[in-house]
């Protein structure tokens, strides 16, 4: 089965090899929607996948208002219901949505060669700046941040995680 992570790992680890750490790439700033849909087997993958986007649809029902109503439907239809379709009916390579777990792309990235820098804030008072941004939408928005990955979740399922990393410094053939 083909997974797209590992063809994206696989071109950051040759563009890293031919660069170098002194290449283009000094920073390299990700981030992944938190899910586990790449199930093999369909029930499985089924039951990830309702988990995962109810998350989205609960969301959707807080942040958008009554006058935004035809756009939520379009994204719900475009976006989302392709996306869903794609990961439920879909099998091999028509199978294009594959979401991991913040964990499998951490693991992916260190392989490919980049090691994990720190998060954006470094103290107390700078997080609470940022769940008081979230806050303002609701009370059940959250972030947190576990092994130098920055969180946004809904009633304490993670979302989305964004982390920054720099290149291994290779070296020199003797």
């Amino acid at each position: 089965m083909a997974y797209p992570a590992n063809a994206i790992m696989i071109t950051l680890a040759s563009f890293h090899k031919s660069h170098g750490v002194y290449g283009v790439v000094k920073v390299f700033v990700t981030g992944v929607e938190n899910a586990s849909c790449n199930e093999p087997f369909f029930i499985s993958r089924l039951s990830k996948t309702i988990k995962h986007y109810s998350i989205h649809f609960d969301t959707l029902d807080v942040v958008t208002s009554s006058s935004s109503e035809k756009h939520r439907i379009v994204f719900e239809k475009e976006i989302l219901g392709r996306q869903i379709l794609n990961i439920i009916a879909c099998e091999g390579t028509s199978r294009v949505e594959r979401f991991e777990s913040y964990k499998q792309w951490q693991r992916c990235i260190q392989r490919s060669g980049f090691i994990q820098r720190p998060l954006p804030f470094k103290n107390a008072t700078q997080k609470v700046n940022y769940e008081s941004i979230l806050g303002s939408y609701d009370k059940r928005f959250g972030i947190g941040k576990d092994d130098g990955w920055l969180f946004i979740g809904w009633k304490n399922e993670i979302m989305c995680a964004f982390s920054t990393w720099k290149p291994v410094p290779l070296r020199m053939k003797v």
